[in-house]
């Protein structure tokens, strides 16, 4: 996936495209998607990224434990 986005970001740069306005977008967006949703699509993000795998793992795992309790 990252050589993908390095890919298409060398592609972009080589046709004379600006790009930092585009990234600037992107993660505005990004933030603005994390504030009125939760965070939930930033948590799916983050799951691949590995100093955060546990902690989303285990966060969910909480999730499954209070659902069998309430049932």
């Amino acid at each position: 996936m990252l050589l993908g986005i390095l890919g298409g970001a060398n592609l972009l740069i080589s046709q004379g495209i600006e790009i930092r306005s585009n990234i600037a977008a992107v993660l505005g967006l990004a933030s603005i998607i994390a504030v009125f949703l939760g965070g939930t699509c930033l948590a799916q993000i983050l799951c691949f990224w590995p100093p955060y795998r546990n902690r989303v793992l285990v966060h969910e795992a909480g999730h499954v434990l209070t659902g069998d309790f309430l049932s």
